[in-house]
């Protein structure tokens, strides 16, 4: 998970009005008074001087480093490779797959853990080993920190955004979840601060058909790795739209609630709201595909008939209390009975209807509608593909 900490968070933004973009950003130095401004709560900012450039630029406190690059040419498709391969973005966002397409300009946004811009990852990337560069400590960002990850991320949205204050672009490239969005649901969603919504993307992929010739969908959650240290997957058990949109809503409220527990619900473990007819959802730890060298947490829908584990497990209850500190990133504001594995009693709760409301104004209901019913056929008319299909990493 370290190696994973260590990169580079990035954001692309990519332009189409060439004339625009070389009035808007024509110097990056120009541009130091108002990320320097925007970044005033994330500590005291240095200018990388030795860095600089017209076409490049640097910030640095002792803890994280902010470069930003300009291409005055299109980026290869190589580096979108993982968003364009994405059914589910094809069908609710055509739109977006055309401004990365013919995108004539580009700005780059790294956000990296220590004072120097490349050194951590490099490090991460040499072998060398993750208790050596976690011992290390402040010289690298202390970057084994989880809270310190969070923190880049909420810096990597508040650079995005001073960006597109100069000037909106055709379409964001939220590298860390691989997913595209255009620059106003962008802000949007940057605005809230710790959001979910933003981290963890849904990629669909197909199981096959059934015994009864129905075809399946599950889905990855891209992004869910660098906060439980595995890939989150939901078991393809859709058959229709509407079940894959609660499928992404389970894995959403897993990650929140494992964050506001401060710990993994265990194999075999379940979790719920306290909604009547709720459906219970259940953990399995799995190591069964070379695709994950550190396994995956696959989600599974448990269905009423099926058989009870040996073990008696308690079903945790998500809450409003647990769900706003997760939130708002109030871990130690939490009852310390919400941070053992007992029994999370039951309150009120509308966790569901909070996500479901967050996903729908995210991705514009008429088009997710429209996008989803596309979907559908794609996925039930057409073969689809293995289980778990190959995922080209786009940097």
């Amino acid at each position: 998970m370290i190696k994973d900490l260590a990169q580079a968070l990035q954001v692309v933004l990519v332009f189409d009005n060439t004339r625009q973009f070389k009035r808007q950003f024509k110097a990056l130095e120009r541009l130091i008074p108002r990320l320097q401004d925007a970044l005033k709560d994330y500590g005291p900012w240095t200018s990388l001087k030795g860095y600089n450039s017209p076409h490049h630029l640097g910030l640095a406190t002792d803890q994280v480093n902010v470069t930003l690059e300009r291409f005055d040419k299109p980026l290869p498709q190589d580096g979108f490779s993982s968003v364009l391969s994405n059914a589910l973005t094809a069908a609710l966002r055509p739109d977006l797959f055309q401004a990365v397409k013919q995108h004539k300009r580009a700005i780059l946004i790294e956000v990296a853990p220590g004072s120097v811009p490349g050194f951590a990852a490099a490090l991460a990337n040499s072998g060398a080993d993750s208790d050596f560069i976690a011992s290390l400590g402040p010289m690298l960002g202390d970057v084994a920190n989880t809270d310190n990850f969070e923190r880049r991320l909420l810096i990597a949205q508040t650079v995005a955004t001073a960006l597109i204050g100069e000037m909106m672009p055709s379409a964001v490239h939220w590298c860390q979840s691989h997913q595209l969005l255009d620059g106003a649901t962008f802000v949007k969603l940057a605005s809230v601060g710790f959001n979910p919504v933003l981290y963890v993307a849904p990629f669909p992929f197909g199981a096959g058909a059934g015994p009864d010739g129905t075809q399946k969908v599950g889905l990855r959650a891209l992004g869910s790795q660098y906060f439980l240290g595995k890939e989150v997957i939901f078991a393809p058990d859709a058959t229709e739209p509407q079940q894959l949109f609660q499928n992404h809503q389970h894995i959403l409220e897993f990650l929140t609630y494992c964050r506001a527990l401060g710990r993994i619900l265990g194999d075999m473990e379940t979790f719920s709201t306290d909604a009547p007819g709720a459906d219970v959802i259940e953990v399995r730890h799995n190591a069964d595909n070379p695709q994950f060298p550190n396994g995956y947490i696959e989600l599974r829908r448990r269905l009423p008939d099926a058989p009870k584990p040996r073990s008696v497990v308690t079903t945790q209850m998500l809450s409003e209390q647990q769900l706003s500190a997760a939130v708002r990133g109030d871990r130690n504001a939490l009852p310390k009975s919400t941070q053992q594995p007992a029994e999370v009693g039951p309150q009120s709760l509308r966790s569901k209807l909070r996500f479901l409301y967050a996903t729908l104004r995210y991705h514009r209901v008429g088009r997710l509608l429209a996008g989803l019913v596309f979907l559908y056929i794609l996925f039930t008319q057409f073969p689809a593909p293995e289980f778990l299909v190959a995922y080209v990493e786009g940097r």
